[in-house]
């Protein structure tokens, strides 16, 4: 049973290496979806004080 778990353990550990490696590996772009939100929240916040 105890092997089992550790193989379990050990696939999800090398799942998440592949897939966090993968996205480190990627160049940032200019984080347009960030921008979107601040203005967004921006205005929502502007609204509720007028």
């Amino acid at each position: 049973m105890k092997k089992i778990l550790k193989k379990e353990y050990l696939l999800a550990i090398l799942i998440f290496i592949v897939i966090f490696s993968n996205i480190l590996v990627k160049p940032l772009g200019d984080l347009d979806e960030l921008w979107n939100y601040n203005v967004a929240r921006n205005i929502a916040e502007r609204k509720n004080t007028i």
